[in-house]
Order: structure tokens, then C-alpha cells, then sequence
């Protein structure tokens, strides 16, 4: 985008934090994916379901990255997921991101807007 540079400098002179605020935002897109993730988990125990978390990897003043699946407790998910040799396939985070990925971007935008609008 151009003029990104001039934006930036803008809300570093008004003390905005960008890189925590564009993570609040990672967050909020994320959190849909993962509610979605949770209601596709196959559950026999439920450590699958409740294993699945958001945590943020990376963050700087122009990209935030977000993890999305499940903790060590659910490592076993990614079986499920792709299928082993003794295994078919059972998707469910696949699908959790193919039918959430569009609301999960507005819900980022949405929660992006809000913030920007409180420094108006």
C-alpha cells in the first residue's frame, strides 16, 4: 500500500502501538478459526477440543503471526487431521478454516477498526 510508511510514522507520534494492536486484531480473526476448530474436533476424551489454543509466534510493527491448533496434550490432532498408514483422514481443522477464513478476516478488519477509531 502506499503511503503505509507515512501512516505508520503518524501513529508512532500519537503512541500508538501498532504491533500490540495489530495483534489484538491477529487475535480476534484467530479466535474464530479456533472456536470453529473446537466445534469440528472429533471428541472421545475431549483433550483434542480442549487442547486447541491461539498464541502468538511473531510480532513486530508490520506482521503479526498467530498459531492456531492444538497444545502438546493434543499433538495426536495432525493424526487425525491427515490420516496415518493404519488410518483414514478425519478433517476438522481444514474445514474449520476453509468455512471460517472469510469471517475470521472481517472479525481482524472489524476488531482493527475499532481501535483505530478510539484515536480519533
Amino acid at each position: 500500500m502506499e503511503g503505509m510508511e507515512e501512516v505508520l510514522a503518524r501513529l508512532n507520534q500519537v503512541g500508538f502501538d501498532i504491533a500490540a494492536n495489530l495483534e489484538t486484531a491477529a487475535k480476534a480473526g484467530a479466535k474464530v478459526i479456533r472456536d470453529a476448530a473446537k466445534d469440528n474436533a472429533p471428541v472421545r476424551t475431549g483433550t483434542l477440543r480442549d487442547s486447541i489454543t491461539t498464541e502468538t509466534v511473531e510480532k513486530d510493527e508490520s506482521e503479526v503471526i498467530v498459531r492456531i491448533g492444538p497444545n502438546e496434550a493434543g499433538f495426536y490432532g495432525k493424526f487425525i487431521e491427515c490420516g496415518t498408514h493404519k488410518m483414514a483422514a478425519r478433517p476438522w481443522f481444514r474445514p474449520a478454516v476453509d468455512e471460517k477464513r472469510q469471517i475470521a478476516l472481517k472479525a481482524a478488519e472489524d476488531a482493527l477498526r475499532r481501535i483505530v477509531s478510539r484515536l480519533k
